[in-house]
């Protein structure tokens, strides 16, 4: 599985230009080459390149996305071993997928994803860090403004990272990053999607039904919806900042449910 080897995809992709890194990347880059992880081609640019400590690969954005799912399937493996088959599919799906460069963007939400990284104790945040600025971050404009209201709307952004319209393809499967600014209600909904969250900050409050009292999460704590089920959630102190994966009808939208308690927990002043 890729989730052994998140270390050499971190050694491949490290920045820095110390003497020796140049090595380093090679030595990494040889022992992916034998998992079939990289192209011949790919491993003797890194030999070319190993003398030159200040040169990157080529590929080095699509690298990046390739050390970040491995990251990704290595924490999944430490916080929710032997469950959710179906993401573990999706995750397998796009180790064999083929990759594009993606489309690098950036919107305001982006602001709050440092924030929550600095909160997060695990080599899952230098891979994000690193891949953050090649992504395609977009807020979910399937919702009306009204329905959702302007604070999540302006506080909320997300990267697909494995799907069919994300840097490393897959059919009818969705792996992302999900950030929300702090002190924010994402007000209930629902959609067709099983869906797994994985919160990396916390705590963060949840409901599974318009109405109900949210109940106080913390960090890493898997949250399982099952198709059309209500949830909502408030973000606490530090960003929310999550993966979340869909494993099928990823192309059905997201629905909002009407709550008469919303009030009670939406900020007057908007994401800070």
């Amino acid at each position: 599985m890729m989730s052994k080897f998140a270390n050499e995809w971190e050694r491949l992709t490290d920045p820095s230009q110390a003497k020796g890194t140049g090595l380093m990347r090679y030595a990494a880059a040889m022992q992916l080459y034998k998992q079939g992880a990289i192209s011949a081609e790919s491993l003797e640019q890194f030999r070319v390149l190993s003398k030159q400590d200040d040169k990157p690969h080529p590929d080095h954005a699509l690298f990046l996305v390739r050390s970040l799912v491995a990251a990704i399937d290595d924490h999944l493996d430490q916080v929710v071993p032997q469950q959710f088959q179906d993401v573990r599919d999706g995750i397998a799906s796009g180790r064999t997928g083929d990759v594009k460069l993606p489309i690098a963007v950036q919107c305001d939400a982006c602001r709050f994803i440092e924030p929550a990284l600095t909160t997060i104790d695990s080599p899952l945040a230098s891979a994000i860090r690193r891949a953050v600025p090649i992504l395609n971050w977009v807020t979910y404009d399937a919702y009306p403004r009204k329905e959702i209201g302007g604070a999540f709307a302006d506080g909320h952004a997300f990267a697909s990272i494995i799907g069919e319209a994300a840097p490393v393809l897959a059919r009818d499967f969705d792996l992302g990053l999900f950030v929300i600014a702090p002190d924010t209600l994402y007000r209930d909904h629902k959609h067709a999607a099983p869906e797994l969250y994985l919160p990396l900050t916390g705590p963060h409050r949840w409901r599974f039904n318009p109405g109900d009292p949210f109940t106080e999460l913390p960090a890493n704590a898997p949250v399982w919806n099952e198709p059309h089920a209500p949830h909502a959630t408030v973000t606490g102190k530090v960003p929310f900042l999550c993966l979340f994966f869909w494993t099928r009808d990823v192309n059905e939208i997201a629905t909002i449910i009407p709550a008469d308690d919303w009030h009670l927990y939406e900020s007057t002043h908007g994401p800070r």
